[in-house]
């Protein structure tokens, strides 16, 4: 019996990647797995092989997380890549930390392009969070960033043309299509589907799965605040447990506002999305 990682799948083919070779074997999934759904990109396995023919995947061992649209499994690490230009989207770097939070993913802003311009705004809407600054163009910390990376299965979120597939070429140093702002200023997509890339012994990095992060689901707005991570050790400072953080006048959440713990800019994106997720839920009901 071998192990290894679901590295891509094509039309219901499976390339599993040898946790001791390295190889990447073209494997079929046993009649227990049915086809489409139960085999993720992510999977860690165990499958026999005869050389020569295809892999048999003989069983998916258990998952740390699932993530959808699309599909990709056991993710550790969620590398949200934001930059000065195109204008940084708040509220889906937001949506990307409550997703992070929900699944169990650990968190890490890079802002790219860092040459720039002034990132100064940026590391002061995410101060509480891990942050790293890179260059794709320039290479500048990109071996810093790689460093955590090791030992993880990585995705990189974030919205259009801020540079996630560049990156990834840098690391790996390859030659994906990689998109271009409009005329607009607003990204295109050029990812087309999902595969993970190793970097090295038990390392990989995805770089399509982050569209599983952009959406807020399953979540109701007073579980809401569940999710911001940085708001945590503020909230003994509410009067009431279940406190919103809106109107209330006794909340250590708005009290950390008001003294520059929280960065107002967060907190009111955190109102807006409440307020928003709150009328959703009064029209269901």
């Amino acid at each position: 019996m071998n192990r290894g990682i679901v590295v891509k799948i094509i039309s219901f083919e499976y390339y599993v990647m040898d946790d001791t070779s390295r190889q990447v074997i073209p494997c079929r999934s046993r009649g227990g797995l049915r086809r489409g759904g139960d085999i993720y990109v992510g999977d860690k396995v165990n499958y026999t092989y005869t050389k020569g023919k295809y892999g048999v995947i003989d069983k998916v061992l258990p998952r740390h997380n699932c993530l959808v649209r699309p599909y990709v499994a056991n993710i550790d690490l969620a590398v949200i890549v934001i930059a000065t230009y195109p204008e940084p989207d708040y509220h889906l770097v937001d949506k990307i930390l409550i997703n992070c939070s929900k699944n169990d993913i650990t968190p890490l802003i890079c802002i790219n392009k860092c040459d720039l311009g002034d990132t100064t705004e940026i590391e002061k809407q995410y101060d509480y969070f891990d942050i790293v600054k890179v260059s794709a163009l320039t290479g500048e910390e990109i071996e810093g960033l790689k460093a955590r990376l090791e030992g993880k299965i990585s995705c990189f979120a974030g919205q259009s043309a801020v540079g996630k597939t560049s990156i990834i070429n840098t690391i790996l140093s390859t030659s994906y299509e990689t998109g271009e702002l409009s005329k607009i200023g607003r990204g295109r997509h050029t990812t087309r589907h999902v595969e993970i890339y190793s970097l090295g012994s038990n390392s990989y990095c995805a770089d399509t799965c982050g569209f599983s992060l952009l959406e807020v689901d399953g979540i109701e707005h007073d579980k809401l605040h569940l999710y911001y991570d940085d708001f945590r050790e503020y909230e003994s400072g509410c009067y009431f447990r279940d406190c919103s953080h809106t109107h209330e006048e006794i909340c250590g959440i708005k009290d950390a506002v008001g003294r520059g713990l929280i960065p107002r800019p967060r907190y009111d994106r955190y109102v807006e999305l409440y307020t928003e997720m709150l009328k959703k839920y009064k029209e269901r009901y």
